[in-house]
């Protein structure tokens, strides 16, 4: 079964992935816009103080279990850093950088 997330296929982006990230650290490809009803409205112009994303590869030392790739998470505006790869454009956190994880259900 594909894990998927609106438009973000988590299984493909896993797939292209060929690094192992240190320990305690997680991956996210952050979801870049927001629906307000039918008014889409750009990431760059939300004013926010959390971001949010969805997990897409964690270090093999996990200190959160409830942690899963695919798992939706917010973590804070300024929290991590950009790390390009394979054309894609992913945040690399510590997972301490992690506010609130939203369980699948």
């Amino acid at each position: 079964m594909s894990t998927k997330y609106k438009d973000i296929d988590v299984d493909a982006l896993v797939n292209k992935l060929t690094g192992n990230l240190t320990d305690g650290r997680v991956l996210i490809k952050r979801c870049e816009m927001s629906n307000v009803g039918s008014i889409i409205i750009p990431h760059t112009s939300r004013e926010k103080e959390m971001d949010y994303g969805l997990v897409v590869q964690i270090s093999k030392v996990n200190h959160f279990p409830e942690v899963k790739v695919g798992c939706k998470v917010y973590f804070g505006k300024y929290a991590g850093v950009n790390l390009p790869m394979n054309g894609e454009v992913f945040y690399l956190l510590n997972e301490d950088d992690i506010l609130y994880i939203e369980q699948r259900s």
